[in-house]
């Protein structure tokens, strides 16, 4: 994405904006899907604080999407009841002009569809029982379905450890310094994003781990 390109609106907050998303639409591959505390914009003090899913995508170059609730609701009639099913799917994304906040329309994000569907997919979605059921129909978009997502074998931290040559000690101390848990408290369907975590973002905890682990045994 060219920077002469990019709406003024975009380079204000860490997370993506409907002018983020170009005419016609973009696909993006989700990546993962993390918790984060965002402000209330609802609530009436300042500093109110919300929990919210924030997804992140496979390709370069673009801020994580905010999940409102017509977007995980729809995200989870398109990919499955379970996070896990989205991870790996690529879906296309269009500004909505129609998107209210209140009585404003401000635009938002909403999904068109995946190039994957085998056929237009027609659900109903209903933000909060305060507001109507809304009828979205999602189309298969591009000219090729997606290969499936890679599904990552079932394998225990443990078992994964001892086929790195990593001390188990050091993974712990790794999951520990990133805020994590312990690893007989991973349960079995995290266990995949905690290794993808260890084998990424927490790599150099591992490595620093095993180096204070060696030290002291040369102490």
């Amino acid at each position: 994405m060219r920077i002469e390109d990019v709406d003024w609106d975009s380079t204000i907050g860490a997370y993506m904006k409907a002018v983020d998303i170009p005419d016609g639409g973009v696909t993006l591959t989700i990546a993962g899907v993390e918790p984060v505390e965002v402000r209330d914009n609802k609530a009436r003090r300042d500093d109110a604080l919300k929990q919210a899913w924030a997804v992140h995508w496979r390709e370069g170059g673009w801020k994580p999407w905010l999940l409102n609730t017509t977007s995980k609701k729809t995200l989870r009639a398109l990919c499955g009841e379970r996070i896990g099913d989205a991870i790996g799917r690529a879906i296309t994304l269009y500004h909505d002009p129609t998107v209210s906040l209140g009585s404003a329309k401000v635009g938002g994000i909403r999904i068109a569809g995946a190039p994957w569907l085998e056929r237009d997919l027609t659900i109903t979605i209903q933000p909060n029982p305060r507001k109507r059921p809304e009828t979205v129909v999602l189309r298969r978009t591009g000219g090729r379905p997606a290969p499936e997502p890679e599904r990552t074998p079932d394998v225990s931290i443990e078992d994964w450890a001892q086929a790195k040559g990593y001390p188990l000690a050091a993974v712990e101390a790794a999951l520990a310094a990133g805020g994590k848990p312990s690893v007989g408290k991973v349960p079995a369907r995290a266990r995949a994003k905690a290794i993808e975590w260890l084998e990424g973002d927490g790599k150099g905890l591992v490595a620093d781990a095993i180096n204070v682990l060696n030290s002291n045994l040369g102490e």
